[in-house]
């Protein structure tokens, strides 16, 4: 399940068919349903290679007119997501079954745990309209729109009581088509402030009118969906639909392969800030400073927003062989998950694809150059006119001097929020040990002086400690002289992870990961890059540069924080308690 590991995979994984690829997968869905979280896992079939029709048969049910018979003779997996599911519950079909739903909603049966599993996330409404709310600095009038055959005419009165309690002047409104969303959005003008948008608010085709919208009458407009976001409102308090399909997918072909519902760990995905920079200038609003730093950003250049859309417009899909250069210093996880993503995207080495390695960058010719961290910050003053895209951890110093260069960033979590983490969740902490395999490239960086610098602003000193062999040794010695531990990518084999979880709890420290799949077996923490995002930006980048022959400096910079996960078991087995701002921002991971 793993997005992490699923990436890092070999790129032979990618053309090795899956074991059920004789028949037909047969995916049941309620008849009704919202059309954001369906529409990403549609989009997560067929990246992988699922196409309805061929290997993937989709059959809509309805579930006020069905039985437990039916569904068990019609599908392999069941799927659902809101109040659906309590439907569900009450049919009891004798499938797997994986849902989406509420925090804190919709129980699951003792008599069905064995065949559910699923993914919980935050949809508090008054904490939804409080933050969202805060946003855009100085509000006092919103509304709430969407289309009248959302289905959520129903609760319009639910969302205006949520409002009052937390003292919010908002209104609803309706709209029929793009016609009728034109003359609201002009009416919405003369009387708002900011608009709201649920996820089946605006269907997508629609968003393109909206963002003309929103800047023709100067009015921002808040979502719930990360992509509406990218396509250019202004500000989002989201729920990451296309994470969660990552994972469900990930789900459904465990479970095609042979593992049982109850052994995929029920998970929580708490919402994330995201916000469109670009947008914010050409509106020019003033966006709250605390919801800006907290955020995932695009556009982070100064690039006007209109540009950039009419660059995109314009540009012709070319075909052809394209040459990507990387540095031979590049880290291996990462190149290999870029192709990847490239493979699926239609790159193919060999095909119309070819790969050339580089020690000095003066000798390069290349359609694109990609650079990434320490190699990107040595090479960047003699990085010239070619067209590059970068991956390197944010840093306001990164600016400047760069911003003439042919190249857009992709910036993600710093090694600064990693410590600010640490500090947030355990603020008694003085002493820091990272693990890190000794044989990794990263291993020397950490030992670098700004490192350390960035842990003692925290009022914390850090310690590196290489792990080689033997895990029972190291955990002996840093028992009396750590408050946490810190363990980077590839630093144990897995056999080690379950020694160090049992040390965890025996000790009560708790241990900080940094991929999914760690947290997972049992470790406390994990601050984790979304990386399967992260390589979907990467491509839609090289994209953007080689089909459409955009220039990099007319793309949107895009900055991506990490996610923050907990363990639940083994806080529950710690005696873990959180204050609430800490823990309402934390994904959690609940061993069934």
């Amino acid at each position: 399940m793993d997005r992490l590991m699923t990436l890092l995979c070999l790129i032979v994984g990618l053309l090795s068919p899956p074991l059920w690829a004789e028949a037909p997968f047969r995916l049941g869905i309620p008849k009704q349903h919202s059309a954001p979280i369906y529409d990403q896992i549609a989009i997560e079939l067929r990246k992988r290679g699922y196409i309805e029709g061929e290997n993937l048969t989709t059959i809509a049910f309805d579930l006020n007119n069905t039985t437990a018979e039916a569904i068990e003779a019609g599908v392999d997996i069941f799927y659902s997501s809101g109040d659906r599911i309590t439907q569900l519950y009450e049919i009891q079909p004798q499938v797997p079954i994986l849902f989406l739903t509420m925090q804190g909603s919709y129980a699951i049966p003792k008599e069905m745990q064995e065949r559910v599993t699923g993914v919980y996330r935050t949809a508090h409404l008054k904490k939804a309209f409080d933050d969202m709310s805060r946003i855009v600095e100085g509000v006092t009038r919103a509304v709430l729109i969407y289309n009248d055959s959302s289905g959520l005419t129903q609760h319009t009165q639910q969302y205006l009581q949520a409002a009052e309690e937390i003292k919010l002047n908002m209104a609803v409104e309706t709209y029929r088509d793009a016609a009728d969303l034109e003359r609201l959005m002009a009416q919405i003008a003369t009387h708002y402030e900011v608009v709201f948008l649920f996820p089946p608010s605006v269907p997508t085709p629609l968003i393109p009118l909206l963002v003309e919208l929103q800047h023709r009458y100067r009015i921002p407009v808040i979502t719930q969906v990360a992509t509406h976001v990218e396509m250019g409102l202004v500000a989002g308090y989201t729920t990451n639909y296309q994470q969660i399909a990552v994972q469900l997918v990930d789900y459904m072909e465990s479970m095609l392969n042979g593992r049982a519902a109850k052994d995929l760990p029920l998970s929580y995905f708490s919402a994330d800030n995201w916000v469109n920079l670009r947008a914010a200038d050409a509106l020019q609003i003033k966006l709250n400073p605390e919801f800006v730093e907290s955020s995932h950003i695009i556009g982070i250049a100064s690039q006007p927003l209109e540009t950039a859309l009419a660059a995109e417009a314009a540009a012709p899909l070319i075909e052809g062989h394209y040459r990507v250069a990387l540095a031979n210093r590049s880290p291996q996880w990462l190149v290999d998950a870029y192709l990847q993503q490239m493979a699926q995207s239609g790159y193919r080495i060999k095909e119309n694809l070819t790969l050339d390695y580089f020690d000095e960058i003066e000798t390069v010719t290349a359609d694109l150059i990609l650079l990434t961290g320490n190699v990107l910050e040595g090479m960047l003053p003699d990085l010239g006119s070619q067209p590059a895209v970068g991956v390197t951890l944010y840093s306001p110093a990164t600016k400047g001097e760069e911003d003439e260069k042919a190249i857009v960033y992709l910036y993600r979590s710093s090694f600064k929020a990693l410590a600010e983490f640490i500090h947030s969740v355990k603020p008694e902490t003085k002493r820091v040990v990272g693990i890190i395999h000794a044989d990794e490239a990263l291993a020397s960086r950490l030992d670098c002086i700004e490192s350390r610098q960035l842990f003692q602003a925290q009022q914390m000193a850090l310690e590196i400690v290489h792990y080689q062999h033997d895990i029972d040794p190291l955990l002996e010695q840093l028992t009396q002289r750590v408050d946490l531990l810190l363990l980077f990518p590839s630093s144990l084999p897995r056999a080690d992870i379950q020694k160090l979880v049992a040390w965890q709890w025996q000790h009560r420290t708790p241990v900080v990961a940094q991929t999914r799949h760690d947290v997972e077996q049992g470790l406390l923490y994990g601050v984790v890059p979304d990386l399967q995002r992260m390589m979907d930006i990467l491509v839609e980048m090289s994209n953007a540069i080689l089909l459409k022959k955009i220039p990099p400096q007319q793309l949107n910079n895009r900055y991506l924080k990490a996610d923050y996960l907990i363990n639940l078991e083994s806080a529950q087995r710690m005696g873990v308690k959180l204050p609430d701002t800490v823990s309402e921002k934390l994904h959690i991971i609940i061993n069934q």
